[in-house]
């Protein structure tokens, strides 16, 4: 028998001391005084739950727990692809398999592992080359277009500097050959006619007054050595020359010190792709035949302190230049007759 049913049932009488004790007793956490009738002791106090205490993982779901560790209700169910841990819902660890697959990432092509992380870099692209879905390709050089022709079905097709079919040129109605059409011995160009197929040789320049002079093609006679302004028609594609390009000279500005500027005398350089080798020497216009060295004399004096000088045009690389007519220098000639033409 306890000392405290001793004294509930008074068969002991308390002293000051054992009073005190009983007192301390009472103050303890697990004891609350009870002050029902009958009784001036205390006894134990049932423990109070606290509702949400926590939260625990049962069966792949969130559950509330109270103080008391009873469980409560489901707060939250885990996806097949989560497994819940520590009363939360987190994501099933996944491995990785390194070197999954190739990237590109600055430039340079770049491992990367089945959950997307970056690897090591595979190589070091050069500055010819560029990444590309994870590979350093060579840089290509874009197609340069209507760069030559070819026949085919009697049809005159463009085709680019990569070798690439383009557009008819034109329809031929005579004949097909080496990209061009079987033409006329003349042509209209620029509302002027002009000689289709240059002589093969070179000439002088007085050669090549008396050879216009003594033309006949296509019913027509009144053939001349054209001026600077009427040659430069047949420049394409190289800017500071062409009609209306930065070179200030033409046949309105002859004189050497104010029109002859470096523009004239430079240029589209000489890695200008101007030279077709299954046509000859030429720019842009496709029908002109013949020819030698690409250098052609025009009929324009330029204006200056010598004597006896012309103006010429090297079509390889679209440069003005000067030649003097009185000695036994030689270049092409490609005359152009006086009728304008439509």
């Amino acid at each position: 028998m306890t000392l405290e049913t001793l004294l509930r049932r008074k068969l002991i009488v308390p002293s000051l001391a054992l009073v005190i004790a009983l007192a301390s007793a009472c103050s303890s956490p697990n004891r609350l005084p009870d002050c029902r009738s009958n009784s001036e002791y205390c006894e134990t106090a049932e423990e109070e739950c606290q509702p949400n205490a926590s939260l625990i993982c049962h069966e792949n779901n969130v559950y509330a727990q109270d103080s008391c560790e009873n469980i409560g209700n489901i707060l939250q169910s885990c996806i097949s692809s989560e497994q819940c841990q520590e009363g939360q819902c987190l994501p099933l660890e996944r491995s990785c398999i390194p070197n999954y697959n190739r990237i590109c990432n600055e430039g340079n092509p770049t491992w990367i592992d089945s959950c997307g992380n970056l690897g090591e870099i595979i190589s070091n692209c050069t500055e010819n080359e560029t990444c590309l879905d994870g590979n350093c390709v060579l840089i290509e050089e874009p197609c340069i277009e209507e760069m030559g022709r070819i026949c085919m079905d009697n049809i005159s097709y463009w085709v680019n500097s990569c070798g690439e079919l383009g557009e008819p040129a034109e329809y031929c109605t005579e004949g097909c050959d080496t990209g061009f059409c079987h033409a006329s011995e003349t042509r209209c160009y620029e509302e002027r006619v002009w000689q289709t197929e240059a002589p093969h040789e070179r000439l002088t320049y007085a050669e090549a007054q008396e050879y216009c002079h003594n033309l006949s093609l296509d019913g027509l006679t009144a053939w001349r050595i054209p001026n600077i302004s009427e040659l430069r028609m047949l420049i394409q594609d190289c800017s500071p020359t062409i009609t209306g390009g930065s070179c200030p000279v033409t046949n309105d500005c002859l004189s050497q010190n104010e029109c002859y500027s470096s523009d004239c005398q430079q240029g589209c350089g000489e890695d200008s792709a101007y030279y077709d080798p299954s046509h000859g020497w030429y720019i842009g216009t496709g029908w002109l035949g013949g020819g030698f060295d690409g250098r052609w004399w025009t009929s324009s004096s330029v204006e200056s302190e010598a004597v006896g000088n012309v103006y010429i045009i090297a079509f390889y690389n679209g440069v003005i230049g000067i030649e003097n007519t009185e000695d036994d220098t030689q270049h092409n000639i490609r005359c152009i007759e006086e009728e304008v033409c439509e």
